[in-house]
């Protein structure tokens, strides 16, 4: 009734040129006026988070014996580190790492947040 090309003609939904559509879609969205601050709102969520983890485990102290000590009969006397203390310190250590690194990607983020507006794509 109204042919081939009502209400547009059609097109294929993938072409040759549609990385190119697509990267024209995404320069106008990194420089649209909600990008910048959507980005340094995700970096301030993301430095909280990690300044959270990195305190919960500075006062995370292990409560308990650190260390045992043995004393064999006609021997001297051999300190043992308690498998629970270092079962501790290895969690801690990897928590602290995770907040750090939560930090460090927060900061870039906020730092590429407020550049954004002032890059030309």
């Amino acid at each position: 009734m109204f042919g081939d090309n009502y209400p547009f003609p059609r097109k294929p939904l993938l072409t040759f040129a549609t990385p190119f559509y697509m990267c024209n879609f995404l320069s106008q969205f990194i420089t649209s006026i909600f990008f910048a601050p959507t980005v340094t709102s995700v970096g301030l969520i993301f430095d909280i988070y990690g300044a959270y983890l990195v305190a919960v485990e500075v006062r995370n102290v292990f409560e308990g014996q650190t260390t045992f000590n043995i004393a064999p009969i006609g021997g001297s006397v051999h300190s043992w580190t308690n498998p629970k203390f270092v079962e501790h310190e290895q969690k801690k250590r990897k928590t602290m790492k995770l907040g750090l690194n939560f930090l460090f990607l927060g900061f870039m983020l906020q730092g590429i947040g407020v550049w954004l507006p002032y890059c030309k794509v």
